[in-house]
């Protein structure tokens, strides 16, 4: 991780102000990673007591990686500010219930399902009718009524639950791909997952699903968490040791990210560096694969397509020209939207602590996607598509919101595009 040396190399030039989403709607210094990084220097030099206002700034920040993409003096401010959280005092009740939701829900599979179970009766038995009435009131905090729009009809089963653990290829495979299933798709967007699967398969590639997953681990990194952040990596590490596979595949952006930083993050722990090592050497997005192997025959598709760039694909991995060429592969026309590599506002809960912020952001970017006339939007991550698929309800969008292998799906199929299901919901 980067440290208070990293500080030092700041010029206070504020080139990365032009690219900060939080400065553009606020134009407040503290608001931007020039003002984060003199904080977080000020703190480091003993300037600057603990306080709560700390504290604020530093979860303000999106995590975008605008900033540090564009630092002429390459400091790495996104990750200046996750070591600052990691040093704030957790202690506190909300503290306390953070790390028990983030550990209990992640860690525990038991934990998990019983969470799935308590939203499916809140959204089968009246609770979430009643809740949706009292929030035209305004009788719940913001926060709480935003998060609770964003959250998308829970299965009646877990993925991970219906799942086989393996899915060999219907004809000689291309390659040995772990899949990695991430949270979202686990619990919401079962969709997306078996699209992915779906698409992998007809790819070539022989599938192994291996139980007992944990989270990717950056709920835990972004509130400071590091030791549960460890353990979780530790145990996805574990879960994929034995699996004879050539490359680990993710569909989720910033499990994709986080994923290749455990040999880093890792690198001092010495039961689990070379471990570390080698599994991150494995990962790649879904997109990335694809976009390297022989396509099957695909039925092409009409209409237009935008992209929304996730920051942890984009700029995270530097994963932006495969997920057009997957998209353009269909038929489908790619319209570029002005600013696609813009953060939509969701960074994880952002939506929940940050209400007003995030629904600014993204009220942005689903203008740039209306500027398109785009039939589809299309995004390679979870946590993306269900914030433009709440945009486009928001601010009365008329499109599809779809993961890329949601339509290579309907490619290699004789439904059209136009029927998937679930892709306002």
């Amino acid at each position: 991780m980067p440290s208070y040396g990293d500080t030092l190399r700041c010029t206070s030039c504020g080139l990365c102000l032009s690219v900060c989403p939080t400065y553009r709607e606020e134009s407040i210094e503290t608001s931007s990673p020039r003002g984060r990084l003199h904080i977080l220097k000020a703190w480091t030099e003993g300037k600057l007591e603990t306080n709560p206002n700390l504290g604020k700034q530093l979860y303000r920040c999106l995590g975008c990686q605008a900033c540090s993409t564009i630092c002429p003096s390459a400091v790495a401010i996104d990750r200046l500010v996750l070591e600052g959280r990691a040093r704030l005092d957790q202690r506190g009740l909300a503290a306390w219930l953070r790390r028990y939701l983030i550990q209990g829900a992640k860690l525990s599979s038991r934990r998990l399902h019983l969470a799935a179970f308590l939203i499916r009766l809140y959204q089968r038995l009246g609770p979430q009718a009643l809740g949706r009435s009292l929030s035209r009131p305004r009788l719940l905090p913001q926060g709480l009524r935003e998060a609770e729009t964003l959250l998308p009809r829970v299965p009646a089963q877990l993925l991970e639950d219906i799942l086989p653990p393996r899915m060999p290829a219907p004809e000689a495979g291309q390659c040995k791909v772990g899949y990695f299933l991430n949270c979202l798709n686990n619990l919401a967007l079962e969709e997306v997952g078996m699209a992915s699967l779906k698409v992998l398969n007809a790819y070539g590639c022989d599938l192994t699903i291996p139980k007992g997953q944990s989270c990717c681990g950056m709920p835990a990194l972004a509130y400071g968490e590091t030791e549960i952040f460890r353990e979780m990596a530790r145990r996805n590490i574990d879960q994929f040791r034995d699996a004879d596979v050539e490359v680990i595949i993710t569909d989720c952006a910033t499990c994709g990210h986080t994923l290749k930083l455990y040999g880093e993050l890792l690198a001092n722990d010495p039961g689990y560096a070379e471990a570390a090592r080698n599994f991150s050497q494995k990962v790649r997005d879904i997109t990335e694969l694809l976009a390297q192997l022989p396509a099957p025959q695909l039925q092409p598709l009409e209409g237009v397509v935008t992209y929304h760039d996730p920051c942890h694909l984009g700029r995270g991995q530097r994963v932006m020209s495969q997920p057009r060429q997957l998209l353009t592969s269909t038929g489908l026309k790619l319209v570029e939207m002005p600013e696609s590599d813009w953060c939509c506002g969701n960074a994880g809960s952002y939506l929940f602590t940050h209400p007003g912020l995030s629904l600014a952001i993204l009220k942005k970017k689903v203008e740039n996607a209306r500027s398109t006339g785009a039939d589809i939007i299309a995004t390679a991550c979870p946590g993306c598509l269900l914030q433009l698929r709440l945009g486009a309800r928001r601010f009365g969008l008329n499109a599809q919101v779809l993961h890329p292998v949601q339509v290579l799906a309907q490619a290699l199929s004789p439904t059209p595009w136009k029927e998937v299901e679930h892709a306002k919901a």
